[in-house]
């Protein structure tokens, strides 16, 4: 097995400097989103769930930009919500 240094990608490239990384963004991918949907007198609404690495996550692209992509939990959701509502 080859000991890879922090600093190098897979391909053996070094990583770019901070200022070059503006095209990059974190791209979240889990089995469930940060959010639940509550479902009250037959209207739905979306709240942010609290605590654990989900809210680590959602500060992080809260503050940097990016994607979560995840399941909801709900049976028939739009294909995209914008988060935090």
């Amino acid at each position: 097995m080859q000991n890879r240094s922090p600093s190098a990608h897979t391909n053996g490239a070094q990583r770019p400097s901070p200022g070059k990384r503006a095209d990059r963004r974190l791209v979240v991918m889990s089995n469930r989103a940060p959010i639940r949907i509550v479902r009250e007198d037959g209207h739905e609404r979306i709240e942010p769930t609290v605590g654990g690495v989900g809210t680590t996550f959602l500060r992080l692209l809260e503050r940097h930009g990016g994607l979560w992509i995840a399941w909801s939990g709900g049976q028939k959701t739009p294909p995209r919500l914008p988060f935090p509502p």
